[in-house]
């Protein structure tokens, strides 16, 4: 019974993940629709994740308080840790750089480039 079930609530995530990444990547999705195939996934995703963080972290605290014997563990939990904190370092000094304020302005950089590339082409072929 628990592999049917265990079967059964991954079918469910991978549908969802499946509808929500097509309501994303859609050429006739709308942003409002975009944003709720992001916030389904994370929903489905999310869960999971932190469950999995959490029994890491639960697990550190019992080796660290001794009621476990399970050091060869310490490597693996320290790592999630480390990479975390890395990652949300990183994403603070992001924000505080301001590399989230005009997150269009390469995009639009980029093709001024391209189009002004593509005049100096033309008019050397001319």
């Amino acid at each position: 019974m628990f592999n049917l079930t265990g079967l059964l609530i991954a079918i469910v995530v991978l549908a969802f993940t499946g509808h929500s990444i097509w309501t994303i990547v859609s050429p006739r999705s709308t942003p409002r629709s975009r944003a709720r195939g992001v916030v389904i996934i994370a929903a489905v995703v999310l869960p999971f994740c932190a469950y999995g963080f959490y029994s890491k972290f639960a697990e550190l605290i019992a080796i660290y308080k001794g009621y476990n014997e399970g050091a060869f563990a310490i490597t693996p939990i320290l790592n999630y840790i480390l990479a975390s904190a890395g990652f949300l370092f990183m994403l603070v000094w992001a924000a505080f750089r301001g590399m989230f304020h005009d997150i269009e302005g390469p995009k639009r950089t980029l093709l001024e480039n391209e189009e002004m590339l593509d005049r100096q082409e033309r008019s050397r072929l001319n």
